[in-house]
């Protein structure tokens, strides 16, 4: 993790274009979010279900966003754009799946921070 303002250009689209997909992943799990306006914000809490699903999900859009930018599985070389992440999500070590679960974990807050709120859909 690192500030913003430190990111390269190639980091902040790919942040940009997670953000751009936050709609789609809510909907897989049918959810939906939207403004709040004159009350507290209630935090959404999803299931263990909802979360495995909506982190496997974001690493099969992480792995076409990098695939689409020039990366390739292998030993990590940032530099030369290669990372052993770029693999199916069966295929990735619990500890690195944990890195999906967390930021989907995470959603509630960070839309809340942007005073929207999660809702299950009907």
């Amino acid at each position: 993790m690192q500030p913003w303002d430190l990111l390269s250009e190639e980091l902040k689209e790919s942040n940009r274009r997670q953000a751009d997909n936050i709609p789609e992943t809510l909907r897989l799990v049918n959810c939906g979010f939207s403004p709040v306006v004159g009350r507290p914000i209630k935090l959404f809490k999803f299931t263990k279900h909802d979360i495995e699903s909506m982190a496997e999900f974001e690493h099969d859009r992480w792995n076409s966003d990098r695939r689409l930018n020039g990366w390739l599985p292998g030993d990590r070389d940032v530099k030369n754009k290669i990372s052993p992440y770029l693999v199916f999500w069966s295929k990735l070590e619990d500890k690195v799946k944990e890195w999906d679960r967390q930021a989907m974990r995470g959603l509630p807050a960070v839309l809340a921070k942007a005073k929207f709120e999660i809702y299950r859909l009907k």
